[in-house]
């Protein structure tokens, strides 16, 4: 996957040569890794928006976010992306 930053805004590229715009919603660290959870860039304010949390990895001296295949190291992002998210709201209500 080819990827592109903008302010909170990626472009990526998957193998068939399909571009999707998506929202950063949190970027962080967990176990010496680098993680982005994101939304479609389009998606409404419903609540029903679907997260996906990709990898940074790097691959041939190229910057990759690669889906997450481990079922156990998926659970263990989410629940630390979580904990991230709940402290900075706790933090802003204080």
């Amino acid at each position: 996957m080819d990827q592109q930053f903008g302010d909170n805004l990626i472009t990526i590229t998957d193998e068939d040569g399909r571009s999707y715009e998506l929202e950063i919603l949190a970027q962080f660290e967990y176990k010496d890794a680098e993680y982005l959870a994101l939304i479609p860039a389009d998606a409404d304010d419903t609540g029903d928006m679907e997260v996906s949390i990709l990898k940074s990895s790097e691959v041939d001296g190229e910057e990759m976010l690669l889906a997450i295949e481990d079922e156990k190291e998926l659970e263990e992002v989410y629940n630390a992306m979580m904990d991230l998210l709940y402290d900075d709201e706790e933090t802003e209500l204080q």
